[in-house]
């Protein structure tokens, strides 16, 4: 929903209320802050109006910090390379944009972008400054109880994981770490239903790790994947 410059405020408000209890879990005091972490730069009219991006960079401060703290916490046997490449994928625009969608955030952004804001980062940076504005309004431990629910009752981790992560470059990377010879090896390849089927095996010392797929690749994917999550690397 994109709102028009004479939609009532105290609408406007009732329905900021309503999403901040229902996927935030607070209930906003100071609505003028709330109203600027959703006015989007296409529509301001006139330099007088704050935009969100100030709040933004605060609430991208707090966001990136509290999962750093999460991360670190949740996977103590993690090194810092693969902290970082999940944090950055954690507030990644294109997650922090699915995010704000699921959260409904899409729903409160003031903007006058033509076309919806489904393909650019507007709603997942509006979440973030939201949750700056969530700090100046409730104080630092209000907002981490926000943080905590988003991470518990929104955020997919393990999608996250599975959709970015190359798990054969991941294996490569453990087996060259630890002088651990691999070895993938096509076992069978057939038609099912009108199309192919792949069958590989992965052998790791002496354990042998089954993958399947509709191709070599996503066979050889699935195959490292199961040795990754069986050896706990995930």
């Amino acid at each position: 929903m994109i709102w028009s410059t004479n939609r009532p405020k105290s609408f406007s408000e009732k329905k900021i209320a309503f999403i901040l209890r229902k996927h935030f879990g607070i209930k906003p005091s100071n609505f003028a802050l709330y109203h600027k972490a959703l006015m989007h730069k296409s529509f301001s009219q006139d330099s007088s109006n704050e935009t969100n991006e100030r709040l933004e960079f605060l609430g991208d401060a707090y966001l990136g910090a509290y999962t750093a703290k999460y991360l670190y916490q949740k996977y103590p046997s993690a090194d810092e390379g693969e902290l970082s490449k999940l944090r950055a994928k954690i507030v990644s625009r294109k997650n922090l944009n699915a995010l704000a969608f699921k959260m409904r955030v899409n729903q409160l952004v003031y903007s006058s972008i033509k076309g919806g804001l489904q393909n650019n980062s507007v709603a997942g940076n509006a979440l973030e400054a939201l949750l700056g504005a969530i700090y100046l309004d409730k104080g630092y431990n209000e907002l981490q109880n926000v943080l905590i629910l988003i991470f518990k009752e929104h955020l997919d981790l393990n999608s996250i994981k599975e959709e970015h992560h190359d798990f054969k470059s991941l294996l490569f990377e453990h087996s060259q770490k630890n002088k651990i010879e691999i070895d993938f090896k096509t076992a069978s390849q057939e038609i099912v239903k009108g199309r192919n089927f792949f069958t590989v095996e992965l052998s790791v010392e002496n354990e042998v790790f089954v993958g399947e797929g509709s191709s070599k690749k996503k066979a050889e994917q699935d195959a490292a994947k199961k040795f990754l999550e069986a050896k706990q690397l995930l």
